[in-house]
């Protein structure tokens, strides 16, 4: 079900994990000096983000989930949307609570960006998600399709959304995307987040696992 593009990606980030995973455990032990787990998280980052560029650089653009650029050809319409390590903080501080991952995606007829197909790592659990449009999402190679349930748990990435599920009990992991992962997996009832970068970047997972993403004011709602 995957194209060879999947392909690449899903490679690419199996790569990359293994050198967060070996760093990940280096930063554990630089837990009581933080100016120099926050050097070693960056450090981190930067090399994962080299190997994707050299990896998807030559014929596309490529540019960070904060939109800063990393590769830009003119007059190109097909681009990468990275994000070496989501959750950072989480990352820096040996919390095991992020992800990596890449989307693809071409400038549609309307000049509008348009993820197309992406894949995702939980490096600390071994999880891989792929999806592309309209071709479904698969979790370490088996297809996901959410079901309803009650909205009994909700994820939210800042306290001040706290008011909005006042009946319901929440949680606050340090990491959207594996948020959006566990309520792929139904192990969480609805994600509300205010990232506009990531729920572009993230919004086809939601989309094709069945779900939908709705936006209020200056934040999204992911739910069944």
């Amino acid at each position: 079900m995957r194209t060879p593009n999947l392909n690449r990606m899903v490679k690419t980030l199996e790569n990359t994990s293994n050198i967060l995973l070996r760093d990940f455990v280096e930063i554990e032990n630089l837990q009581n000096n933080h100016n120099a787990a926050a050097k070693f998280t960056n450090a981190a980052h930067q090399k994962v983000s080299e190997i994707i560029v050299n990896e998807f650089s030559i014929n596309a653009d490529i540019e960070l989930v904060s939109g800063k650029k990393l590769s830009e050809h003119p007059d190109n319409k097909e681009f990468y949307i990275i994000c070496p390590i989501e959750a950072m903080v989480n990352f820096s501080r040996s919390i095991p609570i992020f992800s990596s991952f890449i989307s693809y995606g071409e400038i549609n007829a309307d000049g509008e960006k348009e993820v197309l197909e992406s894949a995702m790592i939980l490096p600390t659990s071994n999880q891989i998600f792929t999806c592309a449009k309209n071709l479904a999402l698969f979790c370490n190679n088996r297809r996901v399709k959410i079901s309803s349930k009650d909205n009994s748990l909700i994820a939210i990435d800042n306290i001040k959304f706290a008011n909005l599920c006042s009946d319901q009990d929440i949680r606050i992991s340090g990491s959207v995307s594996d948020d959006i992962a566990k309520f792929i997996l139904g192990k969480i009832d609805q994600v509300i987040f205010s990232n506009k970068n990531l729920k572009d970047a993230l919004k086809l997972y939601i989309l094709e696992s069945g779900a939908i993403i709705e936006e209020k004011d200056s934040y999204f709602i992911a739910r069944r």
